[in-house]
């Protein structure tokens, strides 16, 4: 679940598209909880293309973000994670999405941290990579207790992400539409 500190007239739009993939995936896990085969296959592809779509607008960015390598990273990350999870042993999903949250935590985290921009605009980068580092740890450390309980979390997840996501798109947005533009 990348960062979304891409602002330029090219990517905001990846922002939006990002929450509505997070929040789709969480409400799939609502909707169809105690089918574990198409939980595998739902994550998988949720961090493939998120993953994908972070590479590209941190690709996109390179020349205009400082941050831009940082995200290219969570990119790479889900991509390989997403296919880790649709090809892996269906018995370690939850160690392979305890890890790709925990790392994808820290990463959206050294984000913000590293940033010269105003830390007020971030919060919700904050908020992402906190509750993506705590999913990791709560799924490394309870993964033998009740599977459905944290289905049900990583579907929570996914929805708090995905408005995170949204509230990002609508902060960069709105920054855009009240900055001066520049005239010939």
């Amino acid at each position: 679940m990348a960062t979304g500190t891409m602002s330029s007239r090219n990517s905001w739009w990846m922002l939006a598209i990002r929450g509505i993939i997070a929040l789709l995936f969480g409400l799939a896990v609502f909707i169809q909880p105690n089918l574990f085969s198409k939980f595998v296959y739902l994550f998988g592809i949720y961090a493939l293309v998120d993953g994908i779509i972070a590479a590209g607008t941190a690709l996109d960015e390179r020349a205009s973000n400082s941050r831009w390598l940082i995200v290219l990273l969570e990119g790479l990350v889900g991509i390989v994670f997403g296919l880790l999870a649709m090809f892996f042993l269906a018995s370690s999903l939850l160690y392979v999405i305890a890890i790709w949250a925990l790392v994808m935590g820290i990463l959206e985290l050294a984000s913000v941290f590293g940033a010269q921009g105003s830390f007020a605009h971030d919060w919700t980068m904050v908020i992402g990579g906190i509750v993506s580092a705590v999913l990791g740890i709560v799924l490394f450390f309870f993964t033998g207790k009740s599977v459905s309980s944290l289905y049900w979390l990583i579907g929570i997840f996914a929805i708090v992400f995905g408005v995170m996501m949204f509230a990002r798109f609508v902060q960069v947005k709105s920054a855009m539409d009240t900055a001066p533009t520049a005239t010939a």
